[in-house]
């Protein structure tokens, strides 16, 4: 289910969020823009706003100063229904989003109140779930799905709606590597597809391996927007966020006496290592 539309711009300008019980701001004066054929990954410490930022481009929250906007069109004008056939979201939990007695009627529920046919919607449907891999489970009450399962249900469901935007809301949780792959490599894909991808996330691993660019929030504010190369070569940045740089680079870095490359990805390291015929240590 390829995008062929133009690129769109979500930007936040000058905006900034604080909760009334806590009286001071959770989000700070952040301006930032996002393409819709980007994959952006937001990486900060637990309290940094990560989740409030991303709950204000989806017009859950709506700022106590600055705008959300939308190709210039100011998010604060539509409702929060409205806002999901643009910018869909999927949940740390994704129970929190599954509601239906089986997975065909999840994924046609968000599409209730679009302006399709019905044979629109159930074609929207299938492709949906198929590129999700899922056809031979619609049949199935999502609370009989694993975690994996569900997490790509709700991404179907984003999907049939035909959202530009998804953002994801720490990926990782509840999930092993065998079954967060899945996951991640329908992201990736979707975001090849010309969809833009926001991850909220605290691993900077996940962040390395599938993000180009990522924008490191610490105390609601921005410290940095950028390269990931950029940032995981920036000791003294990464100490200021506490964060660790990526498990792969540093690895690459320690066998660069090897003529090995810095490199994000496994596979391609792999395929390093396999073309060197001997490494000291």
């Amino acid at each position: 289910m390829a995008n062929t539309q133009p690129s769109r711009l979500l930007r936040l300008a000058d905006v900034s969020y604080h909760y009334s019980s806590k009286g001071t701001d959770t989000i700070h004066s952040i301006t930032l823009q996002i393409q819709s054929d980007e994959f952006v990954a937001i990486l900060g410490p637990n309290g940094a706003g990560k989740t409030t930022l991303a709950r204000l481009m989806i017009g859950i929250l709506r700022p106590t100063q600055g705008t959300v906007l939308l190709d210039g069109q100011d998010l604060s004008n539509f409702t929060v229904a409205q806002i999901s056939h643009w910018i869909g979201f999927l949940f740390q939990n994704p129970n929190h989003q599954l509601f239906e007695d089986k997975a065909w009627d999840e994924v046609m529920t968000g599409m209730k109140n679009m302006p399709l046919s019905e044979a629109e919607k159930q074609t929207r449907a299938e492709e949906a779930l198929a590129s999700c891999g899922l056809s031979a489970l619609k049949e199935q009450p999502p609370e009989n799905l694993s975690i994996g399962e569900k997490k790509r249900l709700a991404v179907a469901s984003v999907l049939a709606m035909g959202t530009d935007f998804l953002i994801l809301d720490e990926p990782t949780t509840g999930q092993t590597w065998s079954h967060l792959r899945p996951l991640m490599n329908l992201i990736e894909r979707l975001n090849q597809e010309n969809k833009g991808i926001l991850m909220i996330t605290h691993d900077v691993d996940l962040a390395a391996r599938y993000a180009s660019r990522v924008v490191v929030l610490a105390a609601g504010h921005i410290l940095f927007d950028g390269s990931k190369e950029e940032l995981f070569r920036n000791a003294s940045l990464l100490r200021e966020a506490h964060l660790e740089p990526p498990t792969l680079l540093t690895l690459s870095l320690k066998l660069a006496h090897c003529g090995i490359q810095p490199s994000f990805d496994s596979e391609e390291l792999v395929k390093q290592l396999l073309g060197r015929k001997q490494c000291r240590a």
